[in-house]
């Protein structure tokens, strides 16, 4: 029996980048899917595809515990991805404060008010920046690594991470709570602001002036749909997993790490854009330089790859802004095409 089939999930974040992409790919698989998200971009590819028909949404703040307590009453939720979060690290070196109260008690908030589930599995996606990273060019993390963030979003991150292992040992339930930590994803819907893809596209398109923070970091950037196929494959082998908690990385291959600059020049070569000017700009936010994932764990236990090469992670993610910006009538048949040629390619 297909294993979505009668499951009830719910997303939290549903509206987001990665959200919509995942809201869309499991709704057909799905019995119930609910969506809780607090702030959204209108051109979002939830909205953009009319998804609200098909998922049940809310819109609330997590930290509002006694709407979130009213929304988990009369309900079974066989399923929890937590994607909700303050995930823009320019925004997080702003606002600290907030950051890091928001990223751990929306985490808190849940795990607590899902307490009662027997037989739930609770995915907290976090993120590649939870590791204690030295700036070492040669060190891959793998998911036994050193947690610690040095910075308020890295931290914030670290901690709602190890939240969810501290709440697996000390609750005496039949869940199971599964860390989630990816790399630099990139994909069409990414409307992040001071984010390198958005930036790019609109210096592509609309012709402004880029202006990056550190043009030399090398980080492992993954499309979009990497991300949500690893997630819906660990979920399907779930009740392969026998520890309580468990943790997965998912990001690209050994070797496959490339610099901010070597990015944008991998966009340039996709248009006709030739004038495309890149500024660096001052900023005292530090930010460490190297940054790999060791993503051995997950494909051993799938048994798989579900690995795109470089070249087409930059595709997929250029002709779908090419599409929203200078056809955005026909921006949900590109949609769906791509995820049809993604899944072309992987089998």
């Amino acid at each position: 029996m297909e294993f979505f089939k009668n499951k009830t999930i719910l997303i939290t974040g549903h509206k987001g980048f990665l959200g919509s992409w995942l809201s869309l790919l499991l709704y057909k698989k799905c019995k119930t899917i609910y969506g809780i998200s607090h702030k959204e971009n209108k051109n979002n590819i939830f909205n953009l595809l009319n998804l609200n028909s098909k998922i049940r949404s809310y819109c609330f703040d997590l930290n509002n515990t006694k709407k979130l307590t009213n929304f988990f009453r009369n309900k079974k939720i066989d399923i929890v991805i937590h994607l909700a979060a303050q995930a823009i690290v320019y925004e997080a070196f702003k606002n600290q404060e907030n950051t890091i109260k928001n990223n751990f008690l929306i985490t808190l908030n849940l795990l607590s008010k899902t307490n009662h589930f027997r037989n739930m599995i609770f995915v907290n996606f976090t993120s590649d920046k939870v590791y204690e990273n030295s700036n070492n060019k040669k060190k891959r993390f793998d998911e036994n690594a050193t947690l610690f963030g040095s910075d308020p979003y890295s931290f914030s991150k670290s901690c709602g991470d190890m939240l969810s292992k501290v709440w697996s040992e000390n609750n005496k339930n039949s869940n199971k709570y599964i860390n989630i930590r990816s790399g630099n994803i990139i994909g069409g819907g990414d409307w992040g602001k001071n984010r390198i893809v958005p930036d790019i596209m609109i210096s592509i398109f609309k012709k402004k002036k880029l202006k990056i923070r550190q043009p030399h970091s090398t980080r492992p950037w993954i499309s979009v749909f990497e991300v949500c196929k690893y997630i819906i494959e660990l979920l399907k082998k779930s009740h392969k997993i026998r520890n309580k908690f468990s943790a997965w990385n998912i990001g690209p291959s050994k070797n496959e790490n490339i610099k901010v600059i070597s990015l944008i020049k991998l966009f340039k070569f996709k248009t006709e854009e030739i004038n495309l000017k890149v500024q660096k700009y001052k900023t005292k936010i530090k930010e460490k330089k190297f940054l790999n994932l060791n993503n051995n764990k997950i494909n051993n236990f799938l048994k798989k790859k579900y690995l795109l090469s470089v070249n087409d992670r930059i595709e997929f993610t250029y002709e779908w802004y090419k599409t929203y910006y200078l056809n955005k009538k026909k921006i949900k048949e590109k949609t769906n095409e791509q995820i049809k040629q993604y899944l072309k390619k992987i089998y």
